[in-house]
């Protein structure tokens, strides 16, 4: 049995107790099941008998009565040595008020021994069926994918079990939930009313730019059965974010509570919470707790369809009948990502294509009418501003920026190739990446990003959507061939040009004279 299971019930009616007999609504004979209906996705549930017995038979098909009462399958020796099955039932049914103890108690206590529960896909609800008679809890155990849950809400609530059908259980006490969102700064966003404008699960950025986080986590229904409550949001940074810790706003209900939390970072994971939340002035079961931060997106980041994830879980006290630091559970994570992309150009003589070295290039973006210039390192964006880094074409005319945004940028020519003339206008060009912006990412980096293209002017071309890259080339005339207007070749061509008509008409001239 291991210690991450919850009890969610306990199977078990405290109205009559006699000496050898417990009176109680039970599960009775191989034909009685238990119906768990409300369950949590994903979740698997099993059934650990804790009593067992026999049923009296008194003529009456809805009998609910037990005689010769036993410790049950579910149960272990630690237990079973403490107390006598009937005593330990007599103390329950005498203490009703303080119920929650002998609950705790008996969690504490079980053995690897239970039922385990079946998946009904058309009802949407879990049945655990041939169920011997006796009390039983049903305890979350694992999701569907085999790993142990680790926690659902425990409700304290008793349930009754009929001994001739069915017995339905619909869940109480609804688990809290958490939702990461980072917010998209260019393309539109589907709308979330719970939501700030822009935020969703996809995003992109450039490298060396903050990225905005949300976290928006919820209550259980049952907040108020608890005297305390922990409350600790797990948030999980990749390599590729550096935190800004001076950014981290926290909220409840719109009321910030920055002071009142607890928050630490360390290699990369960020905590942010309460020991007990139900200290927080005004704190209900139905109170939204939002937490929003930036962080940078830095030289580490994945190109392309790989994409940068993010991922966050909320852990909460999920047992109001036991100490709430050591009954606590998580949600599932969630998770994000944020992509960038890369700009991989050639340059090229614009007649007969030979790969150029040696020219020099600043890429820049504009901030309404201000242009923001790339700084780079080593072929990397680390930020934009008023004069930016030069990058060059390689021997093979090769030269590589990497880590942009969605978005319209223009690449500027500084220094020509030796015996070229450098371009009159920078190359306009568009970074189109198509991402799913549509709230229900279904948390696969392929699906996030499905296209990426380059446009300069009417030309468009698909990029590499995997990688992340778009291409671009950049011709360039040779000044010898083309010299432009006012340049020395042209000065040059043009007193050749006189020189040889003022010979013509002095040889003319002389010839007239001869």
């Amino acid at each position: 049995m291991k210690l991450k299971k919850r009890l969610l019930f306990v199977v078990m009616s405290m109205l009559l107790m006699l000496a050898n007999s417990l009176t109680f609504v039970q599960a009775v004979g191989n034909g009685r099941s238990i119906k768990i209906e409300n369950p949590v996705k994903g979740h698997i549930y099993e059934a650990y008998q804790i009593f067992s017995g026999d049923k009296e038979d008194t003529g009456d098909n809805l009998s609910d009565t037990l005689k010769n009462v036993q410790w049950g399958s579910g149960v272990n020796d630690v237990l079973k040595e403490k107390y006598n099955a009937v005593e330990f039932a007599n103390l329950m049914n005498k203490n009703t008020d303080d119920i929650d103890r002998f609950i705790t108690e008996i969690s504490r206590n079980l053995t690897d021994i239970h039922i385990d529960s079946e998946y009904n896909s058309v009802n949407s609800n879990y049945i655990i069926s041939k169920l011997p008679t006796g009390f039983y809890l049903i305890v979350d155990k694992k999701d569907d994918n085999g790993d142990d849950v680790l926690g659902d809400v425990f409700s304290k609530n008793l349930v009754e079990v009929v001994s001739c059908c069915a017995v339905d259980i619909k869940l109480k006490g609804n688990a809290p939930t958490v939702l990461k969102k980072v917010k998209e700064n260019i393309k539109k966003v589907e709308r979330d009313e719970k939501l700030d404008d822009g935020y969703n699960d996809v995003a992109d950025y450039c490298i060396g730019e903050k990225v905005p986080f949300e976290l928006i986590g919820t209550l259980p229904s049952n907040l108020s059965d608890y005297k305390k409550y922990k409350y600790y949001f797990h948030d999980e940074l990749s390599d590729a974010f550096d935190y800004d810790e001076n950014s981290i706003s926290i909220q409840i209900d719109n009321k910030n509570i920055n002071d009142n939390a607890r928050i630490t970072y360390n290699n990369h994971k960020l905590t942010v919470g309460f020991d007990n939340l139900k200290t927080i002035d005004g704190v209900k079961s139905d109170s939204v707790i939002k937490i929003k931060y930036t962080a940078t997106l830095n030289s580490n980041a994945h190109i392309g369809q790989l994409g940068n994830e993010n991922t966050a879980k909320l852990e909460y006290s999920n047992n109001p009948n036991a100490d709430h630091d050591e009954s606590t559970g998580y949600t599932p994570n969630d998770t994000v990502i944020v992509y960038t992309y890369e700009l991989d150009g050639q340059k090229i003589d614009a007649l007969t294509n030979v790969h150029l070295s040696g020219a020099k290039f600043k890429l820049y973006r504009m901030n309404g009418l201000e242009r923001e210039y790339a700084n780079l390192d080593r072929e990397k964006v680390i930020g934009w501003g008023k004069n930016g880094d030069e990058f060059e074409s390689n021997e093979d005319g090769k030269f590589v920026v990497s880590g942009l945004d969605d978005g319209k940028y223009f690449l500027e020519e500084t220094q020509a190739p030796t015996g070229y003339k450098v371009l009159n206008e920078p190359v306009k060009f568009i970074i189109t990446a198509k991402t799913n912006n549509t709230q229900n990412w279904n948390e696969d980096p392929i699906t996030g990003l499905e296209s990426i293209s380059i446009t300069i002017g009417d030309n468009k071309k698909s990029g590499n959507v995997s990688k992340g890259i778009i291409k671009v080339e950049v011709g360039n005339i040779s000044s010898v061939m083309l010299p432009s207007t006012g340049s020395k070749g042209t000065i040059l061509s043009l007193t050749f040009g006189a020189l040889l008509i003022v010979i013509g008409i002095l040889y003319k001239i002389k010839k007239e004279n001869e």
